[in-house]
């Protein structure tokens, strides 16, 4: 595959998402992994520019505490490693449908939507009721329960609305990225389509590689987004 004909597919398959894939050797799939994650972080940097120049963006003091608590070859393993294999284990994984992927993925995701959304809440609040706990152990319940009552009409539809399901879970993915912060103004909230932007297409690419060539390879693009963005943080900090 030429890269113009990555770039093609790539942008027929965000039109209308299909579940098609692709039988490349590794070598080829390596190349096209590589290509597609080039194309997007350049993407992603030019938007980041753009939106420093739109938005006052408050910092967040993550990567700092993560080194802090656990050190550089643990912050490391977490964020380059760890981080993005279970980042593509609940959000990518279960765009191939199998009951145990939709599960795991599922839960996945609940855990991650509510610790974003609790981040935000505790911001204007400084407790919350047990109930607000409670909703989310009960979401938790209905949806495993209703996987394995329901799994055969749920396989049918998840092929049937594939597109839909691949946008809501890169949307999600993106969203849970605003929990990075440790404040959230309200320009912040308003702006949070536009601040997980980045994350929102870099999801793209790693749902897109998923389908096409591999659940591996869109965890090989994750890493090495990774990789890039802790190698800048770090030689950030050490100038400091």
């Amino acid at each position: 595959m030429t890269y113009k004909e990555l770039i093609t597919d790539f942008n027929s398959f965000l039109k209308h998402p299909d579940l098609k894939g692709f039988t490349y050797n590794k070598t080829e799939k390596l190349k096209i992994t590589v290509q597609l994650w080039l194309s997007l972080l350049l993407f992603m940097i030019l938007s980041l520019g753009i939106l420093d120049t739109l938005i006052d963006i408050p910092e967040t003091d993550v990567f700092t505490k993560m080194l802090e608590s656990i050190g550089y070859f643990g912050a490391f393993v977490f964020a380059v490693f760890l981080g993005p294999f279970l980042e593509e284990v609940f959000f990518r994984l279960p765009l191939r449908f199998k009951i145990s992927y939709a599960i795991i993925g599922g839960l996945g995701v609940l855990f991650y939507l509510a610790f974003s959304v609790t981040a935000i809440l505790e911001y204007y609040y400084e407790t919350l009721s047990w109930l607000y706990y409670v909703f989310w152990l009960l979401i938790s319940v209905v949806f495993v329960v209703s996987c394995v009552v329901f799994q055969n009409q749920i396989e049918v539809n998840s092929t049937k609305y594939f597109p839909y399901v691949f946008y809501v879970l890169s949307i999600i993915f993106a969203f849970i990225h605003i929990g990075n912060f440790e404040e959230f103004p309200l320009r912040v909230l308003l702006f949070t389509p536009l601040i997980v932007l980045p994350q929102f297409v870099l999801g793209l690419g790693m749902g897109y590689l998923r389908i096409r060539i591999g659940f591996w390879y869109g965890c090989l693009f994750h890493v090495l987004n990774n990789a890039f963005a802790f190698s800048l943080i770090y030689f950030t900090i050490e100038q400091v």
